[in-house]
């Protein structure tokens, strides 16, 4: 699911953590809507950057975030603490 291009709308950390969360509360575990979610967030922090700050290759982001992508959780745990933000787990 390809959405608009919400990154260039993502301005500051408040703006990262509530879009997240909408799209997570959105996704009813959908991994495609995560990790479209977290790409928007991760071209609006700039791929370089996040790059840089988890020692990921750019080309291993871009590939992560791909649609029929499967990413392992040591890559997406990186990507959340490289946004400052951590994962939990909350009762539904």
């Amino acid at each position: 699911m390809k959405t608009l291009n919400e990154s260039k709308y993502i301005k500051d950390q408040e703006m990262i953590f509530d879009y997240l969360e909408a799209i997570f509360e959105e996704a009813d575990n959908d991994q495609a809507t995560i990790l479209n979610g977290l790409e928007e967030v991760s071209k609006s922090v700039g791929i370089k950057k996040i790059s840089d700050k988890t020692q990921l290759d750019r080309s291993n982001l871009y590939r992560a975030f791909k649609e029929d992508a499967n990413p392992n959780l040591s890559t997406f745990l990186k990507i959340l603490d490289s946004l400052n933000l951590s994962l939990r787990v909350v009762r539904k």
